[in-house]
């Protein structure tokens, strides 16, 4: 038995579906049993497991941070969603790390919505850039929240999702640059 926590992306009001998004590749046991899922496979699915919540268009954060690595992108996508199309007027601010361009699946669809929504903004690193690359590069780190991200106040909110040990670096961060732990939330 192997368990592993997924985010839908689906917008919370969705009913009778789920999309998750999983990186099929041959290194991880689910990515690689997903792979082979054949129609009629059954898979157990348990939820939700919880996280942090907020009121959209209440007494929320006005704004929100979110500090994702690769596939970390997907409950962002989902808050990106659910903030937009509440029409609030928090403002969204996402610095997004991947190893290569390519990474970036949702670019598309964010840079989309940064369009048509004033309040969204978002920040591409990359540790492996191309020639042509004209973000950030390297991981995210001390200099990179300075530089983009809201400075810490009571009305800022940080999300924290990607791999295990990005996650605990910038728990271990954010307090060195201001933020208090209840600034901040991390999905590991």
């Amino acid at each position: 038995e192997v368990l592993r926590y997924y985010s839908p992306i689906t917008r919370e009001k969705n009913y009778g579906a789920m999309d998750l998004f999983i990186k099929l590749d041959s290194k991880g046991v689910m990515g690689t049993y997903f792979k082979n899922m054949k129609v009629g496979d059954l898979l157990e699915i348990r939820g939700p497991m919880g996280g942090y919540e907020f009121d959209v268009l209440g007494k929320g954060p006005k704004k929100i941070g979110m500090l994702a690595g690769g596939v970390g992108i997907s409950p962002m996508v989902q808050l990106v969603r659910e903030v937009l199309h509440a029409g609030a007027e928090t403002d969204l601010l996402l610095i997004w790390g991947g190893e290569y361009e390519t990474d970036f699946v949702y670019k598309d669809i964010i840079e989309k919505n940064m369009l048509t929504h004033p309040n969204l903004h978002v920040v591409y690193t990359v540790n492996h850039p191309s020639e042509e690359w004209k973000g950030e590069t390297g991981y995210i780190d001390v200099e990179m929240i300075q530089k983009h991200m809201f400075p810490p106040g009571d009305d800022v909110m940080i999300i924290i999702c990607g791999p295990y040990q990005m996650c605990q670096a910038m728990k271990a961060l954010l307090p060195t640059v201001g933020y208090t732990t209840d600034m901040f939330w991390s999905f590991m």
